[in-house]
Formats: structure tokens, C-alpha cells, sequence
């Protein structure tokens, strides 16, 4: 009872100390887990160097905390259940292929994700129905190119793009069957030189996101890489054409980050079940439980000066809300939502997390111009079916994991678990 009182004077001591400050330089909250990124990330054929996804993640952390509640990004994450049962909330900030593109535009599809204590958790593919992991590369280049273990990642590094070998090698398959068909002399594949007395060589074009080039393909643009390989013959060069001097892209072989590196994998399969857990329900938009509780620590950590580095005026604001407390001012904090859910709502509605000036939890708000509606709070389970969301954020495990894919989904896995083109099938 004693070190109650004592830590609600101590909150006071700070709130008063707090209101009555002159104007201090914003701090900026650092992502203290970026030595969690040790190499570079596969997104299909986009190279991402580990420099990169550090400053994504650190400038999504930071905004995390301390940017203005009007900007979009950092979103939160669907939902979902971690492969350990432990329930943390994730967020997302976009990943640009330069390193001097970060702006607050929602751009591309690639997402570093951490959560709200800025953990790393790894790189991902938003999809509009699903979501897919990037492929961790550890630092230790391996040697022994011709190596076959399922643990090494094999590709033609072109500048910032890289062509998996299985990719490379199902474009070659693909050009050799389509040889035998074509009847237009200058259509793909090209012979160009002449290996020996019977011998061709031949370019075959290679296409983003590991799509086998063919007559179904369409493009706007003239194709910029090429496979050339030879009749009779292994040898096999990816070519870069992307400028006027063409080069000869190098075979890098690199050792897979399991995803067990980090603290723990996001779920392959996640859904919308809080399985008779407390969440709070604003008009159709759902906060789960736990999400309100990581914002309330937080809140609390902030307002007794524990949570030194955030901006505490961005972060959490007393002030007098008389529909909510007709009386004395109030804490808030505004809650994110999905960019899907950003992207179907009004973007003028605003959710905030309500708590008294002792510091009890209010509740949920949905914000319409200066009108506060609170949400309604359930105890109930939500049925998965109205809302499912496939992920894919198992790459890096081991084949044995697809055991998980059997479940009542009717999932399964491709066995090249490194193929960037895998993923689990409904």
C-alpha cells in the first residue's frame, strides 16, 4: 500500500514538473534492438542492404513514438497470434530501395516491422490479402558456390536486385521449351553467338518478382536482365543491361537467418480471434485487449518519466474532454489502426485510449470532429470468418516446419522452403 502511494505522489511530482517546464528539445526514441538486423533482406528479386533496413526501422521507431497523430504511419499490423502464443502488437514502416528516400508517403510494399517497444521482427511483402516475409541473409558470405544445403540462399546479385538460382533456373527451362515452338526468328530466346560446331548461346529476359518471362507477359519497358546459357552446357550468366555498359551479374551464395534470430517469428496463419478475450469494438474497427493494456503501460511510463526518451507531447496529452469527464481534465493517447483499415474508413476519424487524472482506464473513444462516441467493449470471441488474413512470415524456418500448414485451413507448404516464390496455398 505504502509503495503505491509513493509511486502516485512521484507521478504527480513529474506531471506538475512536466506542465510547469519551459520548452525543452524533443527527444527521439532510438531503436535499441537494431543490432537485431545482421544482414540483408530477399524481398522476390529486391536486394535490400542491412544499412537500409536499419534506417527504416530506426525512423519507424522513432515516428512511432514521437511523430504527429495525423500522419498514417507507423500502422499497426492485422492482428494476430505469435508462434509462441505471446501476444505483442507489431507495427510497420515502409522500406524504400534508397537510402535517401524516407519521407511520410506510403509507398512500395515493403514493411519493416518491430513492435511498440521497438523489437525488430523482420521485413515484409504487403499483399492485399496477404502478407509474405523477406528472406534474411547472414553477413558470412559462403564460399563454396556449388554448395547445395538447404541453409544457403544462391543468386545473381545485379546491383539492387538479385535473381534466386531456382528462379534462374526454371527461366532457362522455361526459354529452352519455348525454342522449340517459336516461329518468329527474333523472338525469345535470342541466339546470339555460336558455342561450337552445333552449339548456340541464347538471352532469355528475367522479370521482377521471380515471373517466368513469356508470351503472357506484358510490359511497358524493354527487359533489363538476361539469362544466358549455352546448348550442351551448365555454364549460365545472368547480364545486366540496365545501363549502357552491360555487366556480368556475380553468383553469391549467403547462409539463411532462421527467423527464430529474432525474439520470436510472426505467425504463418493469422485470424481475427480473440478467443473470448476483451476487445473493443468501435464501429467495426477492433482493439484487441492486450493492444490497449501495451498503450496504457506505456502511457503510464510516460506520464512518471520512466519512458524518458519519447515526446511526451505527442505521446500523451491531459486535457479537458467534457463529454468523456464532465469535471476534471483527462490522459489520451491516440491508437493506429491498419493501413487496410486506414485505407476503408474515413481518414477524419480519430480512436483515442482515455484515462482519469488519477490514472484509471476510461476506455476506448472513436473521434468524429468533436464528437466522442466510446466503443464498445466485448468479452465475446469474434467469428473467424468474418475476417481471415493469411501471412507468410515462415521463410526462414526449416522444412519440418510446414508440419504447421496442416491445420483445418487446408494449407500447405512448397518444399524449397529458400524459393522466394513459396508460400502456403488455400
Amino acid at each position: 500500500m505504502r509503495n503505491h502511494l509513493f509511486y502516485h505522489v512521484a507521478v504527480l511530482l513529474h506531471v506538475y514538473s512536466h506542465l510547469h517546464s519551459s520548452a525543452a528539445s524533443p527527444s527521439s526514441r532510438k531503436a535499441e534492438y537494431v543490432g537485431d538486423v545482421i544482414g540483408d533482406f530477399v524481398c522476390d528479386n529486391n536486394l535490400f542492404v542491412s544499412e537500409n533496413v536499419k534506417r527504416s526501422y530506426n525512423t519507424g521507431c522513432n515516428a512511432l513514438h514521437n511523430d504527429h497523430v495525423d500522419n498514417q504511419i507507423p500502422a499497426r499490423l492485422e492482428d494476430h497470434y505469435l508462434d509462441s502464443k505471446i501476444q505483442r502488437t507489431l507495427f510497420t514502416w515502409p522500406l524504400k530501395e534508397s537510402l535517401h528516400t524516407f519521407d511520410n508517403r506510403v509507398t512500395g510494399n515493403f514493411r519493416t516491422v518491430f513492435d511498440l517497444h521497438c523489437r525488430f521482427y523482420g521485413v515484409i511483402i504487403r499483399g492485399e490479402v496477404s502478407h509474405r516475409s523477406c528472406i534474411e541473409l547472414s553477413d558470412i558470405i559462403d564460399t563454396n558456390v556449388i554448395s547445395l544445403a538447404s541453409n544457403i540462399f544462391r543468386g545473381y546479385k545485379c546491383q539492387s536486385l538479385i535473381f534466386g538460382e531456382p528462379y534462374v533456373q526454371a527461366s532457362i527451362t522455361a526459354a529452352r521449351e519455348r525454342n522449340f515452338k517459336k516461329t518468329k526468328p527474333k523472338a525469345y530466346p535470342v541466339r546470339f553467338s555460336q558455342t561450337g560446331i552445333d552449339g548456340y548461346k541464347y538471352e532469355w529476359p528475367l522479370c521482377r518478382k521471380n515471373v517466368i518471362y513469356g508470351p503472357q507477359y506484358i510490359s511497358k519497358h524493354r527487359p533489363k536482365y538476361y539469362v544466358s546459357y549455352a546448348d550442351g552446357s551448365d555454364n549460365v550468366q545472368v547480364i545486366d543491361k540496365s545501363n549502357p555498359i552491360q555487366r556480368v551479374c556475380p553468383l553469391i551464395a549467403r547462409k539463411i537467418v532462421f527467423g527464430s534470430h529474432h525474439s520470436d517469428s510472426i505467425s504463418a496463419q493469422e485470424r481475427v480471434v480473440y478467443d473470448k478475450k476483451k476487445s473493443y469494438d468501435c464501429s467495426g474497427q477492433i482493439f484487441t485487449d492486450y493492444y490497449i493494456q501495451e498503450v496504457y503501460t506505456m502511457m503510464m511510463n510516460v506520464i512518471s518519466g520512466r519512458q524518458y526518451d519519447l515526446n511526451r507531447p505527442h505521446y500523451v496529452r491531459f486535457v479537458k474532454i467534457s463529454q468523456i469527464d464532465a469535471t476534471n481534465k483527462i490522459w489520451i493517447r491516440h491508437l493506429r489502426i491498419t493501413e487496410t483499415d486506414f485505407e476503408d474508413s474515413d481518414a477524419k476519424t480519430r480512436y483515442i485510449l482515455a484515462m482519469s487524472h488519477q490514472y484509471q482506464l476510461i476506455g476506448v473513444y472513436q473521434v468524429r470532429k468533436d464528437e466522442y462516441v466510446q466503443c464498445n467493449t466485448k468479452n465475446d470471441s469474434i467469428d473467424s470468418s468474418t475476417k481471415k488474413i493469411v501471412f507468410n512470415i515462415d521463410l526462414n524456418e526449416v522444412n519440418a516446419q510446414c508440419e504447421r500448414c496442416n491445420d483445418d485451413t487446408g494449407c500447405s507448404c512448397e518444399e524449397n522452403f529458400h524459393d522466394p516464390k513459396r508460400h502456403r496455398i488455400l
